[in-house]
């Protein structure tokens, strides 16, 4: 695997065979979102890999994404960025509870930062889906039961970048 993604840092063309090696490979999810949570993990922190990367996690699909799928809306963060539109229209198409939930914490997070463009793009996604659910919303954020604050601390992120640094290690060595 470490062959194909240097070769993609070199400008090489990636197959789509290549591609689908990813899909399919042992590598985790969250090794994929490592440069989008600013964690420094490997050589990836290059915005080159945004676009594989986000390629490669849709192609996964949503019953393979669960234990990451809130950290999908950190991509919509801005959406100049290479898969940024892709991985919108991803998470605009899945199952609806999960949506809600993945973007009730996210606009949580993104008004605590005080991240006014991320703001900005979490509710037009949020318009855009099912032509406005913004009632919904309103009701999902009544209802306590239904949210569980699952999105990272910044110390889970930390401890969870040594996890993927290690797996750098073991596995680029090839």
């Amino acid at each position: 695997m470490a062959i194909i993604l240097d070769d993609y840092l070199m400008n090489e063309e990636i197959s789509e065979d290549d591609v689908l090696d990813l899909v399919e490979s042992k590598i985790p999810n969250l090794y994929f979102l490592a440069p989008m949570l600013n964690m420094q993990s490997a050589q990836f922190d290059d915005r080159k890999y945004y676009d594989l990367f986000s390629k490669v996690l849709i192609l996964r699909g949503e019953d393979r994404l669960d234990d990451v799928y809130n950290l999908l809306f950190f991509w919509l963060k801005d959406f100049n960025w290479p898969g940024a539109l892709q991985m919108r229209e991803f998470i605009i198409h899945t199952e609806r509870k999960k949506f809600m939930h993945g973007i009730y914490g996210a606009i949580i997070l993104a008004h605590d930062d005080g991240d006014e463009e991320w703001l900005g793009n979490l509710l037009s996604t949020l318009a855009e889906r099912d032509n406005g659910s913004i009632g919904d919303m309103c009701e999902y954020m009544v209802d306590e039961e239904e949210y569980e604050n699952d999105y990272p601390t910044l110390l889970d992120l930390i401890e969870k970048s040594a996890d993927i640094d290690e797996f750098d290690e073991e596995n680029t060595e090839e």
